[in-house]
């Protein structure tokens, strides 16, 4: 029988991952989108709402202390604003910050994933990349802003795909540099739209790490203590 501390733990943990998203005492994070959202319209996804609890759970942590730190990531996309304030949280925290991604990163959430330390897949995880969308409304000096910030962050986008992928099996293979790797995946969405990879695929083409269970990556143990 489990001893009155063990059930206080228990309950304890059970609401850090249901209300807060987060397990402290395995140094786990959760990111999903949020249920029970009186906005109906809203996609699923990342928003200010994960963005915030995010920023507020890896901060608590990285403070803590610097062992590593495990994040879990399921998401369609979402906003990329957010988004990127979640890429430079990660990249400012002094703790190696892993990520495993679960069932579909696509999108934004797919930019994300490139600031992990070790980015990795579960196996039947699908991972997309596309352009951005615009829709905007309004005078033609803010619709023409717009769609200039909007050319920016396409770029930076790129730019974020290369820096990872550069490193990757098909990059290197056919020895192409950094700028040869933004013209070939900006080429590459633009034919296709929406990019689709199985995790094996996005492994060869240097957009993640590894797929959970294979060499280097066969448990969440080893994953916690990769650095």
């Amino acid at each position: 029988m489990a001893s009155k501390k063990q059930q206080i733990d228990f309950s304890e943990l059970i609401n850090q991952v249901h209300n807060y998203d987060l397990n402290s005492f395995s140094r786990e994070i959760y990111l999903h989108s949020h249920y029970g959202s009186s906005l109906p319209e809203e996609e699923g996804g990342i928003e200010y709402r994960m963005a915030t609890q995010f920023v507020k759970n890896l901060h608590l942590l990285d403070a803590h202390s610097q062992e590593n730190i495990l994040v879990h990531l399921q998401s369609p996309g979402g906003d990329w604003t957010h988004g990127m304030a979640m890429f430079d949280a990660i990249k400012a925290a002094k703790s190696t910050i892993n990520i495993l991604a679960h069932g579909e990163i696509s999108s934004m959430s797919s930019i994300l994933f490139q600031a992990a330390s070790k980015r990795i897949m579960m196996p039947s995880c699908e991972f997309m990349i596309h352009r951005g969308f615009l829709s905007v409304e309004g005078v033609a000096t803010t619709v023409q802003a717009i769609a200039d910030w909007n050319k920016k962050t396409d770029q930076s986008m790129l730019e974020i795909y290369a820096n990872r992928a550069v490193n990757g099996i098909f990059f290197r293979s056919k020895g192409m540099d950094r700028h040869q790797t933004i013209k070939y995946i900006d080429q590459k969405i633009r034919t296709l739209g929406d990019w689709i990879l199985s995790a094996t695929d996005a492994v060869h083409y240097g957009l993640a790490d590894g797929v959970f269970g294979s060499k280097d990556y066969e448990s969440l143990e080893v994953i916690r203590s990769s650095e």
